[in-house]
């Protein structure tokens, strides 16, 4: 079981790249306008929301890696509840990274 804690360490960092560093993601935030104004025509995605929502994401996935590497250290000991917070944590990253990527093809393909 020490390759689940160990994979999943070693891939939420570059989840966590992938989602916070995207390429003129903090660029396409700052060019929006009204902080209340939706953004790709989201109702529910505001920058007011976007606003606490990344770094919350981002909390969750370093906390997850800091978990997995807990458990590789022995600190923690290996137990079937310690495999579900593994896994939940990779869930919300690999749940977030799909719906950055929806978002994207969405707005890249929509038809003015």
């Amino acid at each position: 079981m020490r390759d689940l804690y160990a994979t999943i360490a070693q891939v939420l960092p570059v989840i966590v790249l992938a989602l916070v560093f995207d390429t003129r993601y903090f660029d396409r935030l700052g060019a929006e306008g009204d902080p209340e104004a939706t953004i790709a025509e989201h109702k529910v995605w505001k920058l007011s929301v976007i606003r606490w929502y990344t770094p919350v994401v981002a909390f969750i996935i370093l906390a997850d890696t800091a978990f997995c590497l807990i458990v590789l250290t022995n600190l923690l000991a290996d137990a079937t509840w310690t495999r579900w917070v593994a896994v939940a944590g990779a869930g919300v990253a690999l749940g977030n990274l799909f719906g950055r990527i929806w978002i994207i093809v969405e707005r890249a393909t929509r038809r003015a």
